[in-house]
């Protein structure tokens, strides 16, 4: 199954707008005029095909009042592009909170983990939240992408805000991911130079 994990952004409402993401000429998957508050709708709407079901992992900050009414705006896009698109979705909420202590951090990693399974698609974005989750929500990848079976590490995104010119662009940030995977697996080798090989294999 196709599955995206995003954040519920904290931002009161009047700082998120709608905008249509400016993404990198030829990227398939982040090309779009949609006008949305959240760029994982882009990757959504471009991914998910007539007839099929995805799911939402949608992380939640307990006790913000921005949160609620984000996560109704969330909500009400969703449904805007699933009925355009013919599809349908399921929403799993992981509830987080504000403390960045070990016990949460792994608490989030675990809720994580325990929604993915053998043979998922995966797909994230990591646009909003505080600073720690797009770390732990990579970890989670990196656990899908070593220890489930055929399970695929489609994208991981990033949507900004440039606050000089007031343009938003949309990237694809995966090369994060498997640079990360690859530090491990080049490190058990005894290479001269590792920087190298990894420019190498992920073709830079």
């Amino acid at each position: 199954m196709k599955k995206y994990i995003t954040v519920i952004p904290m931002q009161p409402i009047e700082s998120l707008h709608k905008t249509s993401y400016e993404a990198k000429e030829g990227d398939e998957l982040l090309t779009s005029d949609l006008e949305t508050r959240f760029p994982v709708m882009v990757m959504i709407k471009n991914s998910a095909v007539e007839n099929e079901e995805i799911e939402i992992v949608a992380i939640v900050t307990k006790g913000n009042d921005n949160v609620r009414v984000n996560y109704d705006l969330f909500v009400e896009e969703l449904d805007e592009i699933s009925k355009a698109g013919n599809f349908r979705y399921k929403i799993n909420n992981i509830e987080t909170t504000l403390s960045e202590t070990p016990e949460k951090q792994f608490e989030l990693l675990k809720n994580i983990v325990e929604i993915l399974n053998d043979g998922d698609i995966i797909y994230s974005d990591i646009t909003y939240g505080a600073k720690p989750t797009p770390i732990v929500i990579m970890m989670a990848m990196n656990y899908a992408y070593e220890f489930l079976k055929n399970t695929d590490i489609r994208a991981m995104i990033y949507g900004s805000f440039n606050h000089s010119t007031n343009k938003t662009a949309i990237f694809d940030v995966s090369s994060l991911f498997y640079m990360n995977s690859l530090m491990f697996r080049v490190s058990r080798r005894d290479m001269e130079n590792p920087l190298e090989t990894m420019k190498a294999i992920i073709d830079l």
